[in-house]
């Protein structure tokens, strides 16, 4: 994200008070183009908006002067101060459109349902790890299913992997299964979370 767009998404996070404040901040900097753009991004009256642009356009038109130099410096300044005090005056004046905290995202029921299962399966699993740390070569994900009765393979495998990715099991072949076992690392954060040991 841009500092701009990074800044424009700020600013819609503002309630007035505070964009009223962000207006005078930059009117005092002299930043006031930034200060005419939230007024345009936050006013909703259209004959107030219509206002602020003919002060935009008046802006642009003592800036095009300034930079051909066909306005004195004292007129520039006059021009520049009166633009100020008109801004200053719609900020007083103008209740602004302030647009709603953005919503969380969207969480369904399905997503909750999701999100649980995927919770559960781990618990079931670890505890099924835990429980079987006698086991010497390790355990299958059939029988990880059959002891934590847990229904969907896809998930258990799911979380191995992720176990595995991190270095919290050890996976070794005998007599052509695949067994999984719980490594010393993974066996104390198992604990620590499962039997609040």
């Amino acid at each position: 994200m841009t500092a701009e767009k990074d800044f424009h998404y700020i600013c819609e996070r503002m309630n007035e008070v505070e964009l009223k404040n962000q207006i005078r901040q930059f009117i005092a900097a002299d930043k006031l183009d930034d200060a005419i753009q939230l007024l345009i991004a936050h006013t909703s009256d259209s004959e107030k908006l219509d206002e602020i642009i003919i002060q935009l356009a008046r802006f642009n038109k003592i800036k095009r002067e300034e930079s051909n130099g066909t306005m004195p410096n004292s007129e520039i300044n006059n021009e520049l101060n009166l633009l100020r005090n008109n801004l200053l005056s719609f900020t007083r004046a103008e209740n602004f459109v302030v647009k709603p905290p953005p919503n969380p995202v969207e969480y369904s029921l399905n997503d909750f349902e999701d999100s649980f299962a995927l919770s559960f399966t781990r618990v079931k699993v670890a505890e099924v790890f835990l429980a079987n740390l006698q086991t010497d070569k390790g355990i299958t994900i059939t029988a990880i299913m059959e002891q934590s009765n847990l229904e969907s393979r896809k998930l258990i495998v799911d979380f191995i992997n992720e176990l595995n990715s991190i270095g919290l099991i050890e996976k070794n072949k005998h007599e052509e299964k695949t067994l999984w076992r719980i490594n010393d690392k993974g066996k104390k954060i198992l604990e620590k979370r499962i039997k609040g040991g």
